[in-house]
């Protein structure tokens, strides 16, 4: 396994390339066992993948990071300090911000596709020629 296969971790505690081994297969523990999107407690984590609460606490943490995935974890209070997690996604705005279009953009693509629908609908051939010439130009 070389250094670009392994997962980074910083903290307290992290100071070589073994612990930063071991803390990228306890990730990938918890994330394996939470990817089904259920609702589970630490305990419950914790049990599974045979590591303390404090370690999957802080992996869940870990598992919101851009480096380590940028995953949704939900948190749901169950009253007297009793919480659940579950996985519900990937944060695709945070793992790569150019993924997710401005509104800016969105809305002129919306108004751009009501023009095309109309023009088709209207069959109206001068207008389709200019939209046709603007898409063919766009396109160089």
């Amino acid at each position: 396994m070389g250094n670009d296969d392994i997962r980074h971790f910083s903290g307290a505690g992290v100071e070589t390339v073994d612990d930063n081994i071991r803390l990228g297969k306890q990730i990938d523990k918890v994330l394996s066992f939470i990817k089904n999107g259920e609702w589970f407690s630490l305990s419950q984590i914790s049990e599974a993948i045979n590591a303390p609460h404090a370690s999957v606490s802080a992996q869940l943490r870990n598992l919101r990071k851009r480096e380590h995935g940028s995953y949704i974890i939900e948190r749901k209070n169950e009253g007297s300090g009793y919480h659940l997690y579950r996985l519900s996604g990937v944060d695709t705005e945070q793992t790569s911000p150019r993924i997710k279009p401005s509104q800016r953009i969105i809305s002129a693509l919306q108004a751009r596709v009501k023009q095309l629908e109309t023009a088709i609908k209207t069959a109206d051939p001068i207008e389709l020629g200019r939209i046709k010439g603007e898409l063919e130009k766009g396109s160089e």
